[in-house]
């Protein structure tokens, strides 16, 4: 090949819809009603904020739910396992949220102030896995990074 020839691609039969154009993944990706993300922190991370308990790593749950609706209910709670004490940081309900399918199959959970997720089915093509979730709320709660760690994800239809 010379060095001016450029290498093309064979261009796709006609009847290949293009990325843009395929079908939506699913029904059970738009389907989905609530999301629960949980993220491991330390204790120490927490200045005081924590529940009572001797657990070094506490459970950081951020619960959205009816987000089928474009207004969700978003709970965000502390659980320390070692005595099942809970406390509840925050509840808000009417917060905007959406469930936003792409075309790899993946959903893409957006509750502005409070959760970006993406998530993707999971191996055994029946439960979900997580990509990807970040949540301001570990900032308005001045854990440093390095100090959470999403760890798990429960995922209901609505």
């Amino acid at each position: 090949m010379s060095a001016t020839s450029r290498r093309s691609r064979p261009s796709a039969p006609a009847d290949t819809p293009r990325a843009s154009e395929q079908s939506a993944p699913s029904d059970r990706s738009v389907a989905i009603g609530s999301v629960e993300v949980v993220w491991g922190v330390a204790r120490s991370a927490l200045n005081g904020s924590a529940p009572a308990g001797r657990s070094r790593i506490l459970a950081m749950t951020l619960r959205a739910e009816s987000l089928g609706n474009g207004s969700a209910v978003v709970t965000a709670e502390l659980a320390d396992s070692s005595t099942g004490e809970r406390s509840v940081l925050h509840r808000e309900t009417g917060v905007p949220g959406e469930v936003i399918p792409d075309i790899r199959g993946h959903v893409h959970v957006e509750i502005p102030g409070w959760l970006h997720a993406t998530i993707g089915p999971g191996r055994d093509g029946d439960a979900w896995r997580l990509v990807y979730a970040r949540t301001p709320l570990i900032d308005r709660l001045g854990i440093r990074g390095g100090r959470a760690e999403p760890i798990r994800i429960a995922v209901a239809p609505s």
